[in-house]
């Protein structure tokens, strides 16, 4: 039976017909499947925030010099242009002279574009309307693990919200778990808490750090802005672990 439902929806994806929201949720039920859930920048664009990479090129202060890389490229992609440096590297290497210097360079690049990325970011969730945080809370509880590809702090508002009505609070994160315990400090353990469904950040997030001792730490409101410690964080030179290399085999390393 189930594999009929699936042919169905494989040959209506083939006739170009969008399969609705609501027509998966019922067929996760009916069948009582658990659904994960990847999400992208389009995630954003939907609840109103833009970080695409032409927004994120025109607040990033660049040099001359990579602007004319990204214009000789014609591309906005920051990811684009560090994988040119990896090629410009690899060239200079096999020829046999010295790639130190695109490599502190790709480096500026990529700080450069987590700085705009924090600029981009609203600085809290109240450009949404409570009944649309609500909205977006059902939405995400209708699946079990959820992955995203979003560097911002979008996901860690919406997982630490609290909505109080009818008697009752609601937190994302009472049924959610991004596997940051707090002890000492707030440190990742994946194996923590397993009955709880997971918010795994595959490029890493703004307010995901790595300390002194490479322990990899959340940073928490504790009555300092979040954005602000970014910020601060920043200004001493101590940025956050997002995954910015040009290609996939990058990323994984």
């Amino acid at each position: 039976m189930i594999d009929l439902y699936i042919q169905s929806f494989l040959d209506r994806n083939k006739k170009g017909n969008l399969i609705l929201f609501w027509e998966i949720v019922n067929f996760k039920n009916i069948f009582m499947l658990k659904m994960n859930l990847l999400l992208g920048n389009g995630f954003n664009r939907k609840i109103g925030i833009n970080f695409d990479f032409e927004k994120i090129y025109n607040q990033a202060n660049l040099s001359d010099e990579f602007r004319k890389i990204f214009d000789r490229f014609k591309t906005y992609d920051f990811e684009k242009a560090m994988e040119i440096c990896d090629i410009a590297s690899f060239v200079l290497e096999n020829f046999g002279s010295n790639s130190l210097i695109i490599q502190e360079q790709k480096n500026v690049l990529k700080n450069e574009f987590i700085k705009s990325i924090v600029s981009a970011n609203p600085e809290h969730l109240e450009f949404l309307q409570k009944c649309d945080v609500m909205n977006i809370i059902n939405f995400l509880s209708s699946f079990g693990n959820i992955f995203t590809l979003n560097y911002d702090l979008i996901l860690y508002w919406i997982m630490n919200y609290q909505y109080k009505g009818n008697g009752y609070d609601t937190f994302l994160r009472n049924s959610f778990s991004d596997g940051f315990l707090s002890n000492q400090f707030i440190c990742f353990n994946y194996g923590a808490q397993e009955e709880f469904r997971k918010f795994f950040y595959l490029h890493g997030a703004l307010h995901i750090f790595q300390d002194e001792c490479n322990s990899v730490v959340k940073l928490c409101h504790n009555g300092y802005p979040i954005q602000q410690q970014i910020i601060d964080n920043l200004k001493n030179n101590k940025y956050p672990l997002c995954v910015t290399g040009g290609t996939s085999d990058d990323k994984v390393k």
